[in-house]
């Protein structure tokens, strides 16, 4: 996570990563089989953290998405600041394979398309909805939006220089 923090990807060294790391090479091969796998593995780690909180906060809130969507702005603020998710994205963002890296990430594989789709599924049959009318069509677009929201709030964030106060507090 610190090396990626520190530089782009394609400046990131393994074996700066192994020696943080304490581990041996072949510890580190045998896992990933480059620092672009291990980059992706990092990615995902953070993905699966943020679909944890959702679904933990659908249970608190009773199936409330409208406030579950209210303190999931502030929790990605503070994950992507406090947690230093913000410099991995800011290297990316430098990184001159970026565009390429993310177009690997969109070719998904069938598993992970079925994940996220009945992690949609639970999702709505778990939303109260009367707060939220929405057939699952309605409601997999709405989460679209809050994500897209999300989005610009970190925008707010990396490019604005805006604090995470204010860029949560735009949206």
């Amino acid at each position: 996570f610190q090396e990626f923090m520190r530089v782009p990807p394609e400046e990131a060294s393994i074996n700066r990563i192994i020696r943080a790391a304490e581990i041996s090479r072949g510890s580190f091969y045998t896992y990933f089989t480059d620092k672009y796998e291990l980059l992706t593995w990092l990615i995902s780690d953070q993905i699966k953290n943020h679909m944890r909180f959702y679904v933990q906060w659908l249970k608190k809130t009773n199936g409330d998405i409208w406030e579950v969507f209210e303190h999931a702005l502030d929790y990605t603020m503070v994950q992507i600041n406090e947690r230093g998710f913000i410099g991995i994205i800011r290297n990316m963002i430098k990184s001159n394979s970026f565009s390429e890296f993310f177009k690997a990430g969109m070719e998904a594989d069938a598993i992970s398309c079925d994940i996220n789709k009945r992690y949609m599924e639970w999702m709505y049959e778990n939303c109260d909805k009367t707060k939220c009318p929405l057939d699952l069509t309605g409601f997999c677009d709405l989460f679209d939006m809050h994500r897209i929201i999300l989005m610009m709030a970190m925008k707010e964030f990396l490019n604005d220089c805006a604090s995470c106060e204010e860029a949560a507090s735009a949206y």
